[in-house]
């Protein structure tokens, strides 16, 4: 019964991490295209110097 009562209540953060984390990836990934745009900007004010 123990066991069963621990794995339990490891289930439910498990899932709300994962929902955060999920939350997070998408903010992550929208800082990321920013950041991507502003990179390609510089880039095209560098002349496009950089390897990307």
């Amino acid at each position: 019964m123990p066991l069963r009562k621990r794995n339990v209540s490891w289930q439910k953060p498990e899932r709300t991490t994962h929902g955060h984390l999920v939350r997070e990836s998408v903010r992550v990934a929208e800082l990321t295209t920013a950041f991507d745009e502003y990179t390609h900007r510089m880039c095209a004010a560098l002349e496009g110097t950089c390897a990307l």
